[in-house]
């Protein structure tokens, strides 16, 4: 399945801007194979089915999720880290958001590199997220809009209200990418801020003055010490 473009990344926040709600085409179905579907599928389980298809499900219950793991003014244990990667490898497309990251060098690193790559920048990635999240832990995500960006990609449109009234709602958009095992969130764009166009401009930019991918691990390497330390507890 093709990465996003940069084109693709640099319009992401104008499209959520200005939604276009379209009608997904759908390939006709011969009478006998829905038949057969019909009779093998019961209505529960053709409901539930849809509904863990449909993106907008995915983000509502991603986000809450993800909200109801965090503690406002503290950062994640180890162990919750862990649950919280889960839940983003559950429900994120981590492989293909550390791919567009790394861009053209991703040819050009070695297996070893790459798999070095993913790691740290899973780590980092999830720290991002959680530091956005934290201040509203114990609130609530809402869908408000959806609509297609293309035939494999969907714009989730959502606000996370927070208990404080002095404060305005988060504005969030996801893109979600329909893959084989089930929709993925491919990208969070926070007040109009691509995250996955953000870290691509930024391993562009550490490659640049690092002059090799070993040198861009190395840089991440020790960004993930100072996550892994930042989390640990006061005496």
């Amino acid at each position: 399945m093709p990465l996003p473009t940069e084109d693709g990344a640099n319009m992401f926040a104008k499209n959520c801007a200005t939604p276009e709600v379209g009608i997904p085409a759908y390939r006709t179905i011969g009478m006998a194979a829905l038949i057969a579907v019909g009779l093998a599928v019961s209505p529960n389980s053709t409901a539930q089915a849809g509904e863990l298809a449909d993106p907008t499900h995915l983000v509502q219950e991603f986000g809450n999720r993800i909200l109801g793991q965090l503690i406002v003014d503290r950062l994640p244990s180890d162990a919750e880290r862990v649950r919280l990667h889960d839940l983003f490898e559950e429900d994120c497309d981590l492989s293909q958001i550390g791919r567009f990251a790394l861009g053209r060098i991703w040819y050009l690193a070695s297996p070893a590199e790459r798999e070095r790559f993913q790691h740290l920048f899973e780590a980092n990635l999830i720290d991002a997220y959680v530091r956005h999240f934290q201040r509203y832990s114990g609130a609530r995500l809402t869908v408000t809009d959806q609509h297609p960006d293309s035939e494999s990609d969907t714009i989730v449109l959502s606000q996370i209200e927070t208990t404080d009234k002095r404060s305005e709602p988060l504005s969030l958009a996801w893109r979600v990418r329909r893959e084989p095992s089930g929709p993925k969130i491919v990208d969070m764009v926070i007040q109009g801020v691509s995250v996955a166009a953000s870290y691509r401009d930024e391993v562009s930019s550490l490659l640049h003055n690092e002059g090799s991918v070993e040198g861009l691990l190395r840089m991440f390497q020790k960004r993930t010490r100072m996550i892994a330390a930042s989390a640990e507890p006061n005496d």
